[in-house]
């Protein structure tokens, strides 16, 4: 750390090695071409300063905020959690930061209010995981009235009374899935459609046709 106590800036990395903080830069956004030789004394002086990179200010040169917003549930359900864990994952292992904003409930106001609130943080894309199934709670017979088939198969749906018929999909998969199309749109490129493997898995939430 320079000797005035403030934290080391680019400008110090690039007096340190003997280089313009153009060169830096390209260093630390791994963009531009910098010789091998270059690269490794920058990333040297970067570990021997303790310099991190500041991200309002490379947002500023890049008009990139690197946040995606992601709206979801507070349930705690498995689904919903588990696609969470693996937004994240895949957004930091790709250079983004995720910023979440939990709903009780999905009313237009409610997700209007999220993608305002996304909006202020110049938030680079938008994901949005929306669990609701409530038959039970309305008095309806299943699979006696009606029959019902989920997706997901969360750990709960072989539990539950009767257990729910439902089509079992990679929770984490899908959510690297979906962020590799966020990074890819977001790169200029264009999407690709995701085709993942799923099965039905029978239980006793559906029956033949009542007559």
């Amino acid at each position: 750390m320079p000797r005035n106590g403030r934290p080391p800036s680019m400008a110090d990395v690039a007096q340190l090695v003997g280089v313009s903080h153009q060169t830096v830069s390209r260093v630390v956004n791994g963009k531009g071409r910098v010789s091998p030789r270059t690269r490794e004394r920058v990333q040297s002086a970067i570990a021997q300063l303790g310099y991190r990179p500041n991200s309002v200010a490379r947002a500023l040169v890049t008009a990139r905020s690197g946040i995606i917003g992601v709206v979801t549930t507070t349930s705690a359900h498995f689904g919903p959690s588990s696609m969470l864990i693996a937004l994240e994952i895949t957004a930091r292992e790709a250079g983004f930061f995720t910023s979440v904003v939990a709903l009780d409930r999905f009313s237009v106001e409610d997700v209007a209010s999220a993608f305002d609130h996304f909006s202020s943080l110049a938030a680079e894309a938008i994901i949005v995981i929306t669990p609701m199934d409530s038959l039970a709670e309305a008095g309806v017979s299943i699979p006696g009235d009606v029959s019902v088939t989920g997706f997901d198969d969360v750990p709960l749906a072989a539990y539950v009374g009767p257990g729910l018929t439902t089509v079992h999909q990679d929770f984490a998969d899908l959510g690297r899935c979906a962020m590799e199309a966020v990074s890819q749109a977001l790169e200029g490129g264009s999407v690709d459609t995701y085709v993942r493997p799923t099965r039905l898995v029978v239980r006793g939430s559906t029956g033949a046709c009542a007559r």
